[in-house]
């Protein structure tokens, strides 16, 4: 039952904007990740490129790797948060571990990115990041025969005029109960 609940909401929600969604439901024995496939690529002078199909979902080893929002920016020292993760999980053991990790080597490249986009393109920031979860990641695991999954959200702040990350931790490691999480850029799509 509520494994098609929340898939119904991200088909309903996914068919209903461009913006991006990713859903994960946990219960004790499985873990099921859905997404739409819609990405967005904008460029500096804040004009919007068509949109493509692409997978969000990505696997590394035994982890399954999701993200939402502004992800990557191209160019030489652009930050690409899906090839941090693949680096990332080669070598941690859990999924809250690549969580944890992430938010401690994405924070300040991420920052950069957010200020290049703000300078560049501030009315696209407006809508896309100011005050909002501009970044969310789900890293899901089967890890000794149980599911578990770490939820990040990067909310951004301007805090004199420069944008700033504020990290929320989701995590559930632990299979006692069926849980579920819904992310989505923007975030009007599932409220």
């Amino acid at each position: 039952m509520w494994t098609a609940c929340c898939l119904a909401v991200l088909v309903f929600s996914a068919g209903a904007s461009d913006g991006t969604t990713v859903v994960i439901l946990r219960s004790e024995t499985y873990i099921v990740i859905g997404a739409d496939s819609l990405v967005s690529i904008s460029n500096p002078r804040g004009t919007a490129l068509p949109g493509f199909s692409s997978c969000k979902i990505m696997t590394v080893g035994r982890f399954a790797i999701a993200l939402t929002g502004t992800v990557a920016q191209g160019g030489v020292g652009g930050f690409n948060a899906y090839a941090m993760l693949k680096n990332i999980a080669l070598q941690e053991k859990t999924a809250v571990a690549i969580a944890d990790r992430f938010d401690k080597v994405a924070r300040t490249p991420y920052q950069k990115l957010l200020l290049r986009f703000l300078k560049n393109n501030p009315k696209g920031f407006d809508r896309a990041c100011r005050n909002k979860d501009c970044l969310q990641l789900i890293v899901a695991d089967y890890n000794g025969g149980h599911p578990a999954y770490a939820a990040r959200s990067f909310k951004v702040v301007l805090k004199e005029n420069v944008p700033t990350v504020e990290i929320t931790a989701n995590d559930c490691p632990n299979p006692a109960s069926t849980t579920y999480v819904i992310q989505s850029q923007p975030p009007a799509i599932v409220r």
